[in-house]
């Protein structure tokens, strides 16, 4: 079994590094348009690195080539699945959100947020908006 997932970064990084430490051959997707920096840290971990055209929001076409990677080779990977697995969101829900809302003892009035999966925005600011409805919460 081999570990297949798309990224933009942090998460390619981690699979990088966990699936070297474990022995697992990893491979990571990501669109042409991202940082060489990136690239490296996970080649340095081992992992191979396949390009999609694009910038770095053209995720799509990354998940096309999963898909397209997946089906010619059934059984082979073990795909995290950052962008649809629900558990990235429900990990942010149960850790950042109330790190957040413990750190600042609640005073929060807004959150702003990058956006990659989606993941994190939704976790914490769920978990925020549950004890301050009028919480702003933005990304971009």
């Amino acid at each position: 079994m081999e570990i297949l997932e798309t990224s933009t970064g942090n998460a390619g990084i981690a699979c990088a590094f966990v699936g070297g430490l474990l022995g697992y051959a990893v491979t990571i997707i990501l669109p042409d348009g991202m940082s060489a920096e990136r690239a490296k840290i996970m080649q340095a971990y081992g992992a191979k690195v396949i390009y999609t055209p694009g910038a770095e929001s053209d995720v799509d076409l990354c998940l096309i080539k999963q898909e397209e990677i997946i089906r010619e080779n059934p059984g082979k990977y073990w795909v995290p699945s950052q962008y649809t697995n629900q558990n990235n969101v429900v990990a942010h829900y149960l850790t950042t959100g109330p790190e957040i809302w413990e750190q600042t003892e609640g005073k929060v009035d807004a959150f702003l947020v990058t956006q990659g999966t989606g993941g994190t925005i939704s976790g914490v600011g769920k978990y925020l908006r549950e004890r301050n409805p009028k919480i702003f919460h933005y990304s971009d």
